[in-house]
């Protein structure tokens, strides 16, 4: 099992120079070679940036805090139904908040020290990161952290235009994208937002690793992604499932099955505001999706917790 584990979502901040754990590490780090005299971080900085206040703030704007805003109202609607996760409460998401809870997760995902670390230390196969600094020159583009993070929500429907149906009308749609944000990332992201919830409960005695630099996993193999795990409480854990799975394609495209098995994946209860569905062009903001929490056996939690070992 292919596994990466990355850095909790509620520490790190938004700016569209981000002072990364490391820092700028020159040459060896991926675009940091743009001229000019940039000043250097220090201890002080690193508090500000990575401290609770202001925490999506992003000095490049005239309105620093428009992000803050933006995020503040998704990180509401996240909150409010973990808090109905831990707390026993029915599990229920109107149509337009199931998508801002997982534009949320993905959001955090995309943002996680994790990730960034990836950049700082280059680890990338050559083909990768030949494609990265490509689409850094023709953007102009020092970091791929500078690309303002608020945007992979606009650029995402970019790639999602109407009449797509499969995963290769998504991936014809995306081979024509030249925004700024680097194809892979946005493709990550929106992967995860077209993914379904579970919502796993650990049965009684294991529980789901929960720490301070360990709260998002993956399952996956060859850079495709069964399944990401968001650790919620050691109780409980929201996983978004891979839609091919859910729809039974993912035999399809020849890789293995995920070792969750088909036991742990449930679609949620859909109680349409229309009577009559027939079928996208009936659904509205108001639909509501009813979730089950799946008990996971303790081999299951196991394998699930196992997917936070840093590599």
């Amino acid at each position: 099992m292919r596994a990466i584990a990355s850095g909790n979502f509620t520490e790190v901040p938004f700016s569209k120079g981000p002072v990364g754990s490391k820092g700028n590490s020159g040459g060896d780090s991926v675009g940091s070679s743009r001229k000019g005299n940039r000043r250097k971080s220090s201890g002080s900085d690193v508090s500000r940036v990575y401290g609770l206040q202001n925490m999506y703030q992003d000095i490049a704007e005239v309105d620093s805090m428009r992000f803050e805003k933006e995020l503040a109202k998704l990180e509401c609607t996240s909150a409010t139904f973990i808090h109905k996760i831990r707390s026993g409460e029915e599990l229920l998401l109107t149509r337009t908040q199931l998508a801002d809870f997982k534009r949320f997760l993905a959001i955090m995902t995309y943002r996680s020290e994790r990730r960034r670390e990836q950049y700082y230390e280059c680890r990338f196969d050559i083909m990768t990161l030949l494609s990265i600094r490509k689409h850094m020159s023709q953007n102009n583009i020092d970091r791929v952290q500078d690309t303002p993070h608020d945007e992979i929500i606009k650029e995402s429907s970019a790639i999602d235009p109407k009449g797509v149906k499969t995963p290769m009308d998504t991936m014809f749609a995306l081979s024509k994208y030249k925004g700024p944000i680097y194809v892979a990332e946005l493709m990550d992201y929106y992967n995860l937002v077209c993914n379904y919830v579970c919502v796993w409960q650990a049965e009684e005695g294991p529980e789901f690793i929960l720490t301070d630099k360990c709260s998002v996993g993956f399952e996956g193999e060859d850079a495709i992604h069964f399944q990401s795990f968001y650790v919620v409480s050691p109780k409980y854990m929201v996983v978004l499932v891979n839609r091919l799975y859910m729809w039974d394609l993912m035999k399809t495209v020849g890789l293995r099955k995920s070792w969750s098995g088909g036991e742990l994946h449930a679609n949620p209860v859909v109680i349409n505001t229309k009577k009559l569905v027939r079928g996208a062009k009936d659904f509205t903001p108001t639909d509501v999706f009813k979730f089950k929490r799946i008990v996971a056996p303790k081999e299951k939690v196991y394998l699930g917790s196992s997917s936070f070992w840093v590599e």
